[in-house]
């Protein structure tokens, strides 16, 4: 089970986890090389190919002129979408900095290049030669981690060379030391290779600090994802993307967002009793990952539900009794401010799954006022999660059928809506003003840098 291999008596050796990472990293070099490199032609891939070794674009090898260099590592859609307000903030306060991003995907690539930065760029493989390789190419001032720390050798090798390392908006509730993707970095000891911490909440200062990170060098700013401008910029098509998917104005809408394929049937059974008790929702799920849109719309029909791609919309108004599938990235917020109802994606993931205890972030619902129901596997996003159900207990469903009892009560009691909206924007509202605690936290990390200090 993967909830025993987080146990530090158990995880395996660092030595062995890295063998095993460089293991695969060699065995798909030739595939990636021929297919990729040398075959494709999407230009995207060609330097995908190259960047995952260290061989960076042309222009992110010049000459910086001397200018101050950060490069932000990244990963997914979630992480680059946490800089969304930041670096605009930075490139305004700071505009001689240079701003390089590097990411995992091909949607947070093109969603990194929306920012106006000085280049983007694939994550290169976590191995000692492709690490240096890239620090040689790019030559950053600091190396800048987002949310999740899970590239122990590029951070040492960073470190070694005298370049800031530095993790923001870090999310490491107790918990998170279990997930199977943490392994490799906790058995590296990767917190000794990172100068500052900037923690989201206590929560995350606790988990790190029982995983082995310094709690002199943590400091609690707050959480990227509460930057409610950015959040709320996004939803501004949000009529627009309603309209194009066929939903008719005024439908209430249960949205579950970053939702995983095998927790689908209990979200739809819950949607189902919801619907046999007069709470007439239209179900919208957002998977986490787009690539398994086709899968979801299989398993929909499998429970006798007509499944409906956002990329392929209804000729007409899309049938109330219909499923719609959103298939596109860059259109959960949107969603959300839609939304009558959310549901937190990865909370009702059954009790066997790799996953479970990972539920999402439900910030950008919350950022609308949107209540957000929270299935029974929420271990790794426990304050948050507690803090919202504390508003309204019928948030937390520990089964489908208390999903529809809550959506039911939810649509039934309109001045009790109100009253919890109410509570959830004041919930909301005190983490406001983090991106700007963010800035004056970055200026404080990189004036060391210009004066030949680490500490």
């Amino acid at each position: 089970m993967w909830m025993e291999v987080g146990v530090p008596g158990n995880r395996p050796p660092g030595w062995l986890s890295q063998g095993r990472y460089a293991f695969k990293a060699y065995r798909q070099a030739p595939i990636t090389w021929v297919c990729r490199g040398l075959c494709s032609p999407d230009p995207y891939w060609r330097q995908y190919a190259r960047s995952r070794w260290g061989y960076l674009p042309a222009d992110l090898t010049a000459s910086n002129g001397g200018r101050t260099t950060l490069w932000f590592d990244a990963q997914a859609l979630g992480e680059v979408n946490q800089l969304r307000g930041l670096i605009p903030a930075l490139r305004e306060r700071f505009p001689d900095w240079r701003v390089v991003i590097s990411t995992e995907d091909p949607s947070a690539y093109q969603a990194a290049q929306e920012l106006g930065v000085d280049g983007v760029f694939d994550n290169p493989w976590d191995l000692t030669g492709a690490a240096r390789r890239t620090l040689a190419r790019l030559r950053p001032d600091a190396l800048i981690v987002v949310e999740h720390p899970k590239n122990p050798v590029r951070l040492r090798e960073a470190r070694r060379q005298g370049i800031r390392t530095l993790l923001i908006s870090a999310f490491f509730t107790p918990g998170w030391e279990r997930m199977p993707f943490m392994q490799r970095p906790l058995g590296l000891d990767i917190f000794r290779s990172i100068d500052r911490i900037a923690a989201k909440s206590a929560s995350d200062q606790d988990g790190m600090v029982a995983c082995g990170a310094d709690p002199d060098r943590i400091d609690l700013v707050g959480d990227l994802k509460f930057d409610l401008r950015e959040i709320r910029s996004r939803a501004a098509r949000a009529e627009a993307v309603r309209e194009a998917a066929g939903v008719p104005a005024g439908r209430p809408l249960l949205v579950a967002g970053s939702c995983h394929l095998n927790e689908i049937p209990w979200i739809v059974s819950g949607w189902k009793s919801a619907q046999a008790r007069g709470s007439r929702f239209q179900l919208v799920l957002v998977p986490r990952w787009i690539e398994s849109a086709e899968q979801i719309a299989e398993t929909l029909r499998g429970l006798g539900v007509q499944p409906f791609l956002r990329s392929q919309p209804p000729a007409g108004s899309l049938p109330e009794t219909g499923v719609l599938i959103v298939d596109r990235y860059g259109e959960q917020v949107a969603w959300y401010a839609l939304s009558e109802a959310v549901f937190l994606g990865g909370s009702a993931l059954p009790a066997h799954a790799e996953w479970r205890g990972l539920c999402h972030s439900p910030v950008e619902a919350l950022s609308f006022g949107k209540p957000v129901f929270i299935g029974p596997n929420r271990s790794v996003r426990g304050n948050l999660c507690d803090d919202l159900i504390q508003i309204w207990p019928a948030l937390d469903v520990p089964d489908s059928e208390a999903l529809a009892r809550g959506l039911q009560a939810w649509r039934e009691a309109p001045q009790r809506a109100e009253a919890v909206r109410d509570r959830i924007r004041v919930l909301v509202e005190r983490e406001g003003g983090v991106t700007e605690r963010y800035l004056d936290w970055l200026d404080r990390q990189i004036v060391p840098i210009k004066a030949g200090n680490r500490s």
